[in-house]
């Protein structure tokens, strides 16, 4: 299936205990209509709606979401995108207003 949206050049970031930051790759990052998707040259990370806790953004640029394993997450960019329509969609295909 192909995404609702993506963007290139994105970087994924595990946040840790004590605010470590583990870079796990750069890459396409997506939004599908039933989960998250970041690829990079060497893996896939698959992030599906059903385990994800908590969805945010911040600064207009990062988006930052958590899952409910307590694992935290960020993907930042090296060029100008939005973090916010990921939010919106997120939300939209969920079935939640965004406010």
């Amino acid at each position: 299936d192909k995404p609702v949206e993506f963007d290139d050049n994105q970087i994924l970031k595990r946040i840790g205990a004590l605010k470590s930051v583990d870079v796990l790759g750069e890459g396409r990052f997506g939004i599908y209509k039933d989960r998250l998707e970041f690829v990079s040259a060497n893996e896939t990370f698959t992030f599906p709606f059903s385990e994800i806790a908590g969805f945010a953004f911040s600064l207009q640029m990062k988006i930052l979401f958590s899952m409910k394993d307590g694992t935290y997450y960020e993907v930042d960019s090296k060029i100008p995108r939005s973090a916010v329509k990921y939010m919106v969609l997120y939300r939209f295909l969920i079935g939640k207003e965004y406010y």
